[in-house]
């Protein structure tokens, strides 16, 4: 039997969780907050952890290149990583997770919101 490709398996895993985001109605909502996010990875097999923690760690990914495109245009950055640190997705979840814990009103803020007030807490900007 032929093995299939891990960016196959994660692309039918995207394809498969945006055609349920687009055409159930039972799931159509503007954004997961955090606490719903981490809720729905947590009921998750394991295959919909992964494309949970893709998601998670591609929205990460999407605020690195916000933050090159500032440092391009020499503005302060949305946060400010050491440039030998790349998270991965599980641990942009266990950020939320603990974020979560010492503070339950973290949960109602849209996932993507709470992965960059995350980042800015353990990535400061510190004027020199």
């Amino acid at each position: 039997m032929a093995q299939v490709p891990l960016h196959a398996k994660i692309a039918g895993a995207v394809i498969c969780l945006l055609w349920s985001l687009l055409f159930d109605p039972t799931t159509a909502m503007a954004e997961y907050d955090v606490k719903s996010a981490l809720q729905a990875y947590d009921a998750a097999d394991s295959d919909n952890r992964k494309v949970w923690e893709l998601i998670f760690g591609n929205t990460y990914n999407g605020m690195r290149w916000a933050n090159a495109t500032l440092v391009g245009r020499k503005q302060q950055q949305l946060f400010c990583e050491p440039n030998n640190v790349v998270l991965t997705g599980p641990q942009v979840t266990e950020m939320l997770r603990g974020q979560l814990n010492a503070d339950p009103k973290f949960g109602d803020l849209p996932y993507g919101f709470g992965i960059l007030i995350v980042l800015q807490i353990k990535f400061p900007c510190t004027s020199t």
